[in-house]
């Protein structure tokens, strides 16, 4: 299932990118959909924000994140249109 796949396995994505980013930095997901990314630097000890347009691909991630009891956790989803300036700004 989806949780398996992004939470228990290793992601190879992007190791050699987050070899060369420090644990304390903010990593932010623009367009995170379902969240594959956000959850993989999530998983690292990063702390995140997915965000993305679509209510639907957020919904589904906080809900997620409600099932596996990170109400205090260092990940968090942002339903945001980036083309709007007046959202991004809110950032």
């Amino acid at each position: 299932n989806f949780i398996n796949s992004i939470l228990l396995t290793k992601n190879r994505r992007f190791v050699g990118c987050k070899v060369k980013i420090d644990q304390d930095t903010f990593v932010i997901d623009l367009g995170c959909g379902i969240g594959q990314d956000t959850w993989s630097f999530y998983k690292d000890g990063y702390s995140v924000l997915g965000v993305d347009r679509s209510s639907i691909a957020i919904e589904q991630n906080i809900k997620l994140k409600n099932e596996l009891d990170l109400q205090d956790s260092k990940i968090n989803f942002k339903n945001i249109d980036i083309n709007s300036q007046d959202e991004f700004a809110s950032l």
